[in-house]
This record gives C-alpha cells, sequence and structure tokens, in this order.
C-alpha cells in the first residue's frame, strides 16, 4: 500500500464530489417517493418517481444514501484532521448555524399553518437544539413533539463525530487493530440494537478512512476489485447477514464504482462543486417541504404526470431554499465574527 496522508490535508477531491451529489440524490429521491406513496412503513401507492428497492429487494435506495455519506464523512475528515479543539469547533460552526436558522424557520411555518405549537414539556426543546432530536426520536426515546428538520442521521454522526479523534489515531497509529475493534463492536451490536445506533455505523465511517488513509481515491481500480470481491462474498452469505452487513457491502462497492467513473471527469468541475456545498442545507429542508408539498393531493390518483411535475418542483424548490438558507447563514457567521473581533478586540485595546 502507499503512505498514508499527511495529516490536514486540504485538496477538492473529484470523486468525493461526485459521491456527495449521488449520495443527496439517492435521499431527496427516497423521501419524495415515501411522501407521494402516503408510506406508512410500506409506499402504499404506486407513485415513486424511481424504484425504492433494488437486488431483489435486498438494498433500500435511502440506506443506500446514508450509507455512502457515513463513508465520505470518514473519507473527508481524514484529509482535514489536525487535531481535536479545531476539528470539534469546526463541526460546530459547520453544522449548528444552519441547523437552528432551519428549525427556527420550520417552526415558526408550522406554529402560523397550525394556530400553535405542541404542548408538550418546553424541556423537550433541548434535544431539538442540540441536533439530537430526530435521532432520539426514531430511537423511541423522545415523541416527535418539537422535531422539525435534521433527521436521525445528523444526531447520528453528531455521535461519530464525538468519538472521531479517537478513531482518527487508531488508524493513523494502529490501523489494523482498530478495524478490528470497530469490527467486532459491530458484530456484537447488529441485531440488538436499532440499525441507526451511531456505534453500528463505525465500519462505514473506517471504510472512509481508510480510503483516504491509503490514497485509494488515486487507485480505483484496486478498490473497486476489493470492494468487488466484498460484495460478491456477501452476496453468497446474504441469507446468513444482518440487512445492514449486505448493506454496507454493496454500498462499498457502489462507492468504489463512482470513484472509478470520477476519473472520467476532467478537471475541475465547479458545478459539481457548488452542488457538493449545497447538499447539508438540503439536507435541512428536503423532507420538510416535500411535506408540505404534497399536502392536498388525493394520493391514490396523482399519476405519474403529476409526480413528475412535483418532483421537479420540489428539486427547484429545494435548491432555492437550501441556497437562501446558506446565504442567510453566511450572513450570520459573518455578523457574529464581525461582533466577536469588535468585542474581544476592543478589550484587548482597553488592556
Amino acid at each position: 500500500m502507499s503512505a498514508p496522508i499527511q495529516p490536514g490535508r486540504r485538496e477538492r477531491i473529484l470523486c468525493y464530489d461526485v459521491i456527495r451529489v449521488f449520495s443527496c440524490f439517492c435521499v431527496l429521491t427516497v423521501h419524495f417517493n415515501a411522501a407521494v406513496s402516503g408510506f406508512n412503513g410500506t409506499f402504499v401507492y404506486p407513485n415513486s418517481i424511481l424504484p425504492n428497492y433494488f437486488l431483489g429487494g435486498a438494498l433500500y435506495l435511502g440506506d443506500i444514501g446514508v450509507s455512502l455519506f457515513f463513508m465520505l464523512s470518514g473519507a473527508t475528515l481524514m484529509l482535514t484532521y489536525r487535531s481535536a479543539r479545531p476539528f470539534y469547533k469546526k463541526r460546530f460552526l459547520g453544522i449548528y448555524p444552519l441547523f437552528w436558522l432551519a428549525f427556527l424557520f420550520a417552526s415558526a411555518y408550522d406554529f402560523l399553518e397550525l394556530k400553535g405549537m405542541s404542548s408538550a414539556s418546553p424541556w423537550l426543546l433541548l434535544p431539538s437544539i442540540a441536533g439530537l432530536d430526530g435521532y432520539l426520536c426514531t430511537l423511541g426515546i423522545i415523541g416527535f413533539d418539537f422535531y422539525k428538520v435534521g433527521e436521525w442521521f445528523l444526531g447520528c454522526i453528531l455521535l461519530l463525530y464525538l468519538i472521531f479523534p479517537v478513531l482518527h489515531w487508531g488508524i493513523r497509529k494502529h490501523p489494523v487493530m482498530t478495524v478490528i475493534l470497530g469490527l467486532a463492536v459491530y458484530a456484537l451490536g447488529v441485531g440488538r440494537f436499532h440499525p441507526i445506533t451511531f456505534f453500528l455505523r463505525i465500519p462505514e465511517m473506517l471504510f472512509g478512512m481508510l480510503v483516504s488513509h491509503y490514497h485509494m481515491e488515486k487507485r480505483p481500480g484496486v478498490l473497486l476489485g476489493i470492494c468487488g470481491g466484498v460484495f460478491l462474498a456477501a452476496w453468497f452469505l446474504r441469507s446468513w447477514l444482518q440487512p445492514l452487513t449486505f448493506t454496507i457491502s454493496a454500498c462499498a462497492l457502489i462507492f468504489a464504482v463512482l470513484v472509478w467513473l470520477s476519473r472520467f471527469l476532467k478537471g475541475e468541475n465547479r458545478l459539481l462543486a457548488q452542488a457538493a456545498e449545497l447538499t447539508y442545507p438540503i439536507f435541512l429542508v428536503h423532507h420538510w417541504l416535500v411535506g408540505k408539498l404534497v399536502s392536498g393531493f388525493y394520493l391514490p390518483e396523482l399519476g405519474f404526470r403529476n409526480v413528475l411535475g412535483l418532483f421537479l418542483i420540489y428539486l427547484l424548490l429545494t435548491v432555492i431554499l437550501s441556497k437562501l438558507l446558506m446565504l442567510c447563514g453566511d450572513r450570520v457567521t459573518g455578523m457574529l465574527s464581525s461582533w466577536r473581533k469588535e468585542r474581544f478586540g476592543s478589550l484587548k485595546a482597553e488592556k
């Protein structure tokens, strides 16, 4: 294997932008499908714009998007991580200002639309402020009283960020032992805990970290061969594997295929980079938005023409709202940064 990357390296890798946009599209599509199909644990009406399941039902479209995001997080963070303090600061600034803005906007809109808010204990707002409400709601720990945006993925990735410095140290210093321990934790928990439990997603993050650690994005053929072999083994053993295990193997192969395909894109792709930068605000607004868009439609007789029209409107409005959210977030963080410099600059001058 080639030498590990140098910590703190900051370079834009085209294939990671491709994976990010593809993952986002998977999540966008499956949530649209759920909304127009009256999803209640199953897709009630045949209104999906694209298939929700592949490989004979063994692979779910939503799981593809989520799993690839976990893998991508490991890969990109492995490139940029330097030390814990700046890492946590950057994660905080990259996540919470936009999340809080989206949460406030959605809460205010729903308050006006519903003519009030939940009468549940105000203490239940704390998980929402922390970005953990979607995660805790899905696990059944709290109710959906104040949940608006963020979904379970946000809380899950936040918990993984907390332990990322430990994972990073392990991959840098003892990669084999770290992988063994990560797989052991996974093996002890899979099938016993809910699939969104954060430590069950460690193997996906470790996979992405290993890809970056050993420059595998620059050796797409080797990566494709390894992931292809793992997937074939999982396919033959799928009757004995947990669904999450098979999903991870399939998504590792999809990750490798996208890395390999990205080599046909030459030079800097500014449009792709801009789309990749929008994926987090898109993640925040799309699910809330599609619920508003389908309200009032008679789903049993929606028809493909109407589904297609609604899907295009949904994509357009999601991009517009996401761009506005990002601009607002930049303005707010800029104002806070200016205030901080003026405030603490004046204090230093007085001293």
